[in-house]
């Protein structure tokens, strides 16, 4: 057996080194519709309409019809070069062809509905979201490329969302759901013998369920809503085995090389979320919403092969590398203002709305890098929106219409990044740009 294929296997497993979940949906996963993208996000906490089931599942309490709604979102991403480069003072292998999936854009629907099961008291809500280009991506990530956290065209999925409101006395509604989406579990076996190698992926995609539960709090008397809410994380796992028996030259001496690789690979990660908000209604015309996001990265395990064994060319020491990616929590803060007025629409009365919203988001990058496979920044989202509902339909007693428009702008903060990677490999990359984000739906109540 030749240090030739030994290398080449060696290469073969240290490209699956990490796979992770940045979150194309995480991106705007707190933001579905129209109407709450319009708002910066600040109608996640107290908002209720036929995508109540994907923020606070309390606000559900506050719907006493049947709802349907359908929307689609497309993101057209304008984002300055990564730049990614890399120094080495050693021998350094890479592998050609790396695809800037920051630069691709994104299309998805979304379809909901809300039915009161006790009137008054008691109400299901349903949210399904269906990726337009891809269903689901697997894909993994060299030492050598670099993506945003927040924006990747690999990492759409499937969604759904299935959540219960009920309302309790004083004001207060409580709610609970299930976020039912996949993870990848995975297993990557390589062998190198004396007289063969092999080597083999498994990849399997599993259905997770995710539990979140809301608050809320309604004061009519001075229209006055506050509203919390938490979901847990999703994460996956993957191992590596591998067992060598390496042949060194071909006379007579064998050299038996003990080796040993482990490898933590996660996929379709989404951190846990918790956020605190609230509205307040001035006269009928006026409303102001407010609010406030952390995503807990810190809890992210990042993919991390570890090698061990005798002194080899290319493998020396103990531990060759270890790609340790280190996150730290984000915050986000968000204000919506909505101006609402009753005008007349084809003969008929109903509720005009337009809507401005804007939002801050912390970078998940701690102030010290060992590894620039994952990129955030801080980020300022401006938003803007209108819509008309209450349009009566005519065609059944008692149903409605409503239509909503929404774009936001995403800017990123432009930044210099620089990590050392160990005593002789530093990596640089440089962020920036901006995404814009257009939104509509249709929805109908009975």
């Amino acid at each position: 057996m030749s240090k030739k294929l030994f290398s080449l296997i060696f290469i073969f497993i240290f490209t699956f080194i990490i796979a992770g979940k940045a979150e194309a949906s995480n991106f705007q996963n707190l933001n579905y519709g129209a109407e709450n993208t319009s708002l910066g996000g600040a109608g996640t906490f107290t908002t209720a309409n036929y995508f109540s089931a994907t923020t606070n599942p309390a606000t559900l309490s506050s719907i006493d019809k049947v709802m349907l709604g359908a929307a689609s979102a497309l993101y057209l991403p304008s984002i300055n070069s990564i730049n990614y480069e890399r120094e080495s003072t050693r021998s350094d292998r890479g592998i050609a062809g790396g695809l800037d999936t920051s630069k691709e854009n994104m299309k998805s629907a979304l379809l909901g509905f809300t039915v009161p099961i006790i009137s008054d008291l008691l109400t299901l809500g349903f949210v399904g979201l269906l990726p337009i280009d891809s269903l689901v991506r697997i894909y993994t990530v060299t030492t050598r490329e670099s993506h945003l956290l927040l924006y990747n065209s690999k990492d759409q999925r499937p969604e759904i969302y299935t959540a219960l409101g009920v309302k309790l006395p004083y004001g207060f509604s409580l709610g609970a759901g299930l976020y039912y989406s996949l993870k990848v579990d995975g297993t990557v076996q390589a062998s190198v013998l004396p007289t063969d190698a092999l080597a083999r992926m498994y990849i399997d995609l599993k259905p997770v369920l995710t539990p979140y539960v809301g608050l809320l709090y309604k004061n009519n008397k001075y229209d006055f809503d506050i509203g919390t809410f938490y979901r847990d994380q999703q994460s996956a796992n993957a191992n590596v085995n591998i067992d060598i028996n390496f042949e060194l030259n071909n006379n007579l001496s064998l050299a038996s090389v003990p080796f040993a690789a482990s490898s933590n690979l996660i996929t379709f990660f989404e951190p846990a979320v918790i956020g605190l908000g609230g509205s307040y209604k001035y006269n009928e015309n006026y409303k102001f919403y407010f609010g406030a996001l952390e995503k807990m990265w810190s809890r992210y395990h990042p993919p991390i092969i570890l090698l061990s064994g005798k002194d080899l060319d290319i493998l020396t020491g103990g531990v060759y590398e270890s790609n340790k990616i280190s996150l730290k929590d984000t915050y986000s803060f968000h204000l919506g203002f909505e101006f609402n007025k009753e005008i007349s629409l084809i003969s008929r009365e109903c509720l005009f709305s337009s809507r401005l919203g804007v939002q801050r988001h912390t970078s998940a990058l701690p102030s010290t890098l060992s590894s620039l496979n994952i990129l955030d920044t801080e980020k300022t989202i401006i938003s803007l929106g209108a819509g008309v509902s209450r349009l009566a339909l005519g065609i059944l007693k008692n149903s409605k219409m409503q239509f909503n428009l929404a774009g936001n702008l995403t800017l990123l903060d432009k930044k210099d990044l620089m990590a050392r990677r160990n005593d002789f490999t530093i990596e640089k990359a440089r962020i920036g740009g901006h995404i814009l984000a257009i939104t509509g739906d249709i929805g109908f109540e009975y």
